[in-house]
């Protein structure tokens, strides 16, 4: 509950970033106003890096989604072919859990967006 309060707590910030910046570039203090026009000029830079960051995210937690939907309905070839190579390299010492959570991230990342691309493909032609 914590986490999901802080997580909505940073969006709504997010999302008055601008308002906030402009309010406070609007003050007396030199200080206040150029806060707020840091705060104001750096909303783009941040919606696109929260743009990268959240397309990066969607085709990782959609395709880890798809692995794991298709082990639970039967078909245990492909989420079995990821956890085996998370098995060759989760004992290297110290850094081993860290190979197979990236070896299990980018392997998600690509399934979600073979899939996406064929779904786009498919969508784009009947549309």
């Amino acid at each position: 509950m914590i986490i999901t309060i802080i997580v909505y707590g940073v969006v709504a910030l997010i999302l008055k970033m601008d308002d906030i910046g402009l309010k406070l570039a609007g003050q007396r203090s030199d200080s206040s106003q150029k806060l707020g026009r840091a705060m104001v000029n750096g909303m783009p830079k941040l919606l696109t890096a929260l743009t990268v960051v959240g397309t990066a995210a969607m085709l990782w937690v959609g395709g880890h989604i798809l692995l794991i939907g298709t082990d639970e309905l039967g078909w245990h070839g492909p989420y079995d072919f990821v956890h085996d190579l998370e098995k060759q390299v989760e004992d290297i010492g110290g850094i081993g859990g860290l190979f197979a959570w990236l070896i299990n991230t980018g392997i998600s990342a690509i399934v979600g967006l073979a899939v996406g691309a064929i779904v786009v493909a498919v969508i784009s032609r009947f549309h």
